[in-house]
């Protein structure tokens, strides 16, 4: 299991959408915002999690290590 904890978004014009990431990937993605969890390659989540400025992901799965490193790039964390 991999989490990644983002803090402090403000940019949020030049990046891409998170379902477009993480649906390449078989691994389970879960957002949570305001304490709340979402299925982050669910179409109906996306505009909650694209516009969170925190935003907490634990992925699970086979190939959780290339989709935790996606999701970095698309918010630039690496």
């Amino acid at each position: 299991m991999k989490e990644i904890h983002i803090r402090n978004l403000t940019a949020k014009n030049d990046r891409g959408s998170i379902i477009s990431v993480v649906c390449g990937y078989e691994s389970e993605v879960t957002a949570v915002v305001n304490g709340q969890k979402f299925n982050a390659k669910s179409i109906m989540n996306t505009p909650v999690i694209d516009h969170a400025e925190n935003v907490d992901f634990t992925i699970t799965g086979v190939d959780e290590e290339k989709a935790e490193m996606a999701i970095k790039k698309l918010y630039d964390l690496d």
